[in-house]
């Protein structure tokens, strides 16, 4: 009978230690999962921030292209919000002060989405080739972003 008792005492006590393991291994687990889930979240808010960002945002840039004799800048806003206070610069300096542009062109300062502007350009001998253009611009998204590129006539 005592024999009997001691292994009950010990089936009991070995049963209590599996439950006790078994309870600290699922809160680690169900611990693990939650942080998980956690990041997991982030990443998807992150990204949806991401989506509506690139709702509100203007995709400006330029380019030079050749249209018939003539050449132009073609500035350009390839995406679906306005871009505000759009400034163009050649070489560091305004748009309309560098030696390329002929004098008398007003210079746009709002694109919609879709919409471009156009600046004729007249190269010549001993007038720069490649000039360093920037374009700055705000929109819904924020103020004074910047596409910059080297362009080549």
């Amino acid at each position: 009978m005592l024999v009997a008792t001691i292994v009950g005492v010990v089936v009991a006590a070995l049963a209590s230690g599996v439950s006790i393991w078994s309870v600290v291994t699922t809160r680690r687990m169900a611990q693990r999962q939650t942080e998980l889930q956690e990041r997991l979240l982030a990443v998807e808010t992150n990204r949806e921030e991401a989506r509506a960002r690139q709702t509100r945002s203007a995709n400006v840039r330029a380019a030079i292209q050749r249209t018939g004799r003539d050449w132009r800048l073609i500035v350009m806003n390839e995406g679906p919000a306005p871009a505000r206070n759009v400034r163009v610069e050649l070489d560091g300096g305004p748009l309309t002060a560098h030696t390329l542009v002929p004098r008398g062109q007003d210079e746009v300062t709002m694109l919609g989405p879709g919409a471009h502007a156009r600046y004729l350009l007249a190269p010549a001998m001993g007038k720069p080739m490649t000039v360093l253009a920037r374009v700055t611009r705000d929109d819904d998204f924020g103020n004074g972003r910047v596409w910059e590129s080297q362009l080549s006539l």
